[in-house]
């Protein structure tokens, strides 16, 4: 991102937001490893603030598929 220091500024955001739940986390399970995937997921799944999407759909254009979704819709 040499010549976009502004993605810079949001890779840094992310990483801070998953770092901090990490750290929770971390203060009351050992596996952070395990639990690295759902916060993943998580963050992927979680609608912004300023784009008013989630991460997932601007990246691949359609809504993530959550588990309760295809027990729901049959």
């Amino acid at each position: 991102t040499l010549y976009y220091p502004q993605i810079d500024k949001q890779t840094k955001r992310m990483i801070g937001i998953i770092t901090s739940i990490l750290v929770k986390i971390v203060e009351t399970e050992n596996n952070w490893d395990i639990q690295l995937l759902y916060v993943l997921y998580a963050y992927h799944s979680m609608v912004h603030k300023v784009t008013k999407e989630m991460p997932f759909f601007i990246v691949y254009g359609r809504n993530l598929n959550r588990p309760l979704d295809s027990t729901l819709h049959t």
